[in-house]
């Protein structure tokens, strides 16, 4: 499959739910190119779509072992970990694309929450903080704040939820 044009061609497919064209598309450009990060990262889409987890997972770590400096293909990698339920390995992977790319603003506020939800209320803060900073006006990044200071008015003293808000 030495068309140029295959990878374009997968995406429509996956566009239409036409999943096994998909597949079948990336299959043969991967049999022919084995590094093609690109081609890696959309067989992972396309499988995480037909919930095909596992196999996804593996296909995004294909990606960023082709191309270890894509932040997208970490992020997607996280994306994978945290729907198999294994969250230090979806932090780890957000991390990774946040130290590739500091803006990657949905792989900030998916570690925020992440860490949120495992009771990690300060690192959490840092993360929302952070996202707040660099895009002010990101209502999901002020949703995610608000709530996290709430639960931790819930959970610890409000002079702690004071000291907490003071760090923004």
């Amino acid at each position: 499959m030495s068309d140029p044009n295959a990878l374009s061609m997968a995406v429509m497919c996956l566009h239409r739910n036409e999943l096994s064209d998909a597949e079948r598309i990336c299959a043969l450009v991967l049999e022919e190119e084995p590094e093609h990060a690109g081609a890696w990262h959309l067989f992972g889409i396309i499988q995480s779509r037909g919930g095909k987890l596992e196999e996804a997972k593996t296909h995004f770590e294909n990606a960023t072992r082709c191309a270890p400096e894509n932040a997208t293909y970490h992020y997607s990698l996280g994306l994978a970990w945290q729907s198999l339920g294994e969250y230090g390995q979806a932090a780890s992977s957000y991390r990774d694309a946040l130290a590739r790319d500091a803006i990657l603003h949905a792989a900030r506020n998916n570690l925020g929450n992440l860490l949120r939800e495992q009771g990690l209320l300060e690192e959490s803060l840092e993360c929302f903080g952070e996202l707040v900073r660099q895009l002010p006006n990101s209502s999901s990044g002020l949703y995610n704040l608000g709530n996290l200071l709430h639960d931790a008015g819930k959970v610890r003293s409000e002079e702690h939820t004071s000291e907490l808000q003071s760090h923004l």
